[in-house]
This record gives structure tokens, C-alpha cells and sequence, in this order.
């Protein structure tokens, strides 16, 4: 399939999203197995980044709107994958930053344990994969925005703080709800720097 053209890209609705993830289990050479533990996402025409939150229980928090309030209820694992799929099913493009190689194959394997449909091709951009080729340079989330001084910063977390936030404790999910938020606002505020820049490459279409 040939790229889609940023004119026609900008035409569209867009989504930009970012997960937090636990180790659950050693796999091999030191590598873990992972489980999500925080959904975050923001549609390009709206304010409000939404959150589902897992809990201790195993159900997630998440967040709607009723009666004009904004409201928080649970969800089962399986609705709220299925819910989280849903919102990337109406996007015409799905965006974040290295979402190919880490956030959709970790979305798309939490999928497969819960013997849910699997994700479908997705029209994506990848704000630290779509970029053009260099080297001795980061490209991480917090130094590229840091580099274009883009305003607000990336929520960082120590290492007791992640291991609270594994551990599911009220704290630690409350730190894990701050830093997918502001992960999903930055890679909002990067992709705009890059397409003003120049410097990304046209959405290309995922495959699982």
C-alpha cells in the first residue's frame, strides 16, 4: 500500500495514544513478559486525555462521561481491551512514539491471553520511528521534545515509584496515570513540532 499523503493525513480524525506496562514473569536472558497497566489516548480534536487504570482486582478504572460529568467506573480486562481496540478501530490514523515495535505488539499479545480478535492493519505514525535516518543522536520521547523545547515534560518515575506502580498500590497507580497522560500530551505536542519541521515521513500502514 503506497503512504498516505499529510495533506490527506490532516484530514482525518487522529488518535494518539501510550500504554504502561508491568514485567510479569522471566522469559529468557533476563527479558520479562509484560502486562499493560495503564491505557492513555487523546483524540486530535479534543482536550480530555483518557485513562483506564488496571487495579488490583484485575478490573480497570476508566473514565466517561454521563450526564455532561466526567465519571469513573470499572471494567472488566476484556471489555476494557476491547473498548481501548474499538477507540483505535474509529481513528483514521493511530500515532505515538515507537508504538510499532513496543505499544501495538504489547496491545496485540495482551489480545491473544484474553482470547480477544487480534488487531487489524492500522494507518500509523511513529513519532520516533518516522523520522529521517541519524546518528549519535537520542530519540527518545523526553530529549526530542527537550531538543524543540516543546512546552511540558515528561513525567519521570524512579525506580520505587515503578515498583509501586507494579505493584498496583493506590499510589503507584496514580503515578502510572500521570505519566501515560503526559506521555500521550508530549507525543501530541512532538508530532506537530515534526510535521512543522518537516522532518516526519508519511503514516504507514501496520500489520500484525
Amino acid at each position: 500500500m503506497q503512504p498516505v499523503s499529510l495533506r490527506k493525513v490532516e484530514q482525518q480524525r487522529l488518535i494518539c495514544f501510550d500504554l504502561e506496562n508491568r514485567p510479569l514473569a522471566y522469559w529468557y536472558d533476563g527479558e520479562t513478559t509484560s502486562e499493560i497497566t495503564a491505557f492513555g489516548w487523546k483524540w486530535s480534536d479534543e482536550r480530555q486525555v483518557w485513562t483506564m487504570l488496571l487495579r488490583p482486582d484485575g478490573r480497570f478504572t476508566c473514565e466517561q462521561i454521563i450526564g455532561g460529568t466526567l465519571c469513573r467506573s470499572t471494567l472488566s480486562q476484556e471489555d476494557a481491551y476491547l473498548s481501548f481496540v474499538g477507540e483505535l478501530g474509529k481513528a483514521g490514523v493511530v500515532y505515538g512514539h515507537n508504538i510499532r515495535r513496543h505499544d501495538l505488539p504489547i496491545l496485540n499479545a495482551g489480545l491473544i491471553r484474553r482470547q480477544l480478535p487480534t488487531l487489524g492493519p492500522l494507518l500509523t505514525t511513529d513519532t520516533c520511528r518516522d523520522l529521517p535516518r541519524r546518528g549519535g543522536m537520542s530519540y527518545s520521547l523526553e530529549n526530542l521534545a527537550a531538543y524543540y523545547g516543546l512546552p511540558g515534560k515528561k513525567f519521570t518515575m524512579s525506580q520505587p515509584a515503578w515498583e509501586d506502580a507494579s505493584r498496583l498500590t493506590d499510589g503507584g497507580i496514580a503515578l502510572a496515570e500521570k505519566r501515560v497522560a503526559s506521555d500521550v500530551l508530549l507525543q501530541e505536542r512532538l508530532r506537530a513540532k515534526l510535521l512543522a519541521l518537516g522532518l516526519l515521513k508519511p503514516p504507514k500502514v501496520w500489520t500484525p
